[in-house]
């Protein structure tokens, strides 16, 4: 198999950043897949592709006068502010993620070019969810904040989504969910293995236990006696 191009391993990790992230927001249940083959008009170098936003539950009075419950399509233009920020929050920091895990990974500065289309989805939903300018600044600028964090405290599983992408070049939305929660259940499993080691060291040197300190308060040594 021939290297990966800078560029190549820079798309993978702008994807993997997306996919991980989403997965942790809680997005992973929407996401269809993740590529990085570039799209045959060379528009993209990759892309996370998602389904439509769950459907939302609603109410209304029927014609005899009692509430009736159904189904309908989300709609930004229209729903509650809560559950737009409910909706939407995540998939904001999921189109954060991309061009934050890309910097982290080249150490340059952002591909502001390749994350165009990130960034104005996310730029779209600020707005819904905010009511003026200012409180779409201060929002965008504290959810970078948190996507930034979430690169940071998940890269080891984006470096590692990265690169499986640059070996299997496009992978389903249950690939990518199954390795990277592989990935944490085998984490999880190596922590417990070390603090069990950890433990029956500490049983060995000292069988009985650890002694309280002389001094330690109602102690024996420390009672007073009239």
């Amino acid at each position: 198999m021939s290297r990966p191009s800078k560029r190549e391993a820079a798309t993978a990790h702008h994807e993997a950043g997306h996919a991980v992230v989403g997965l942790w927001e809680g997005v992973g249940t929407r996401l269809r897949g993740a590529s990085i083959v570039r799209s045959p008009d060379g528009a993209t170098l990759g892309h996370n592709s998602l389904r439509s936003f769950p459907r939302v539950r609603d109410v209304e009075r029927g014609d005899d006068g009692k509430p009736r419950h159904f189904y309908r399509d989300f709609s930004p233009e229209f729903d509650d502010r809560r559950l737009l920020e409910r909706r939407l929050r995540p998939d904001i920091i999921l189109r954060y993620a991309g061009v934050l895990a890309e910097k982290k990974y080249t150490g340059r500065r952002h591909n502001w070019a390749g994350a165009s289309h990130d960034l104005e989805t996310a730029g779209m939903a600020i707005d819904y969810v905010t009511g003026s300018e200012r409180q779409a600044q201060k929002y965008s600028a504290y959810l970078w904040v948190v996507a930034e964090d979430a690169v940071d405290m998940h890269w080891p599983e984006i470096q590692e989504l990265a690169q499986e992408l640059l070996v299997r070049k496009t992978m389903t939305g249950r690939e990518v969910k199954a390795f990277i929660r592989a990935g944490t259940a085998a984490e999880r499993l190596e922590s417990e293995r070390i603090m069990q080691m950890a433990l029956t060291a500490t049983n060995r040197a000292n069988p009985s236990g650890p002694e309280p300190p002389e001094s330690m308060p109602g102690s024996a040594a420390n009672v007073r006696r009239d």
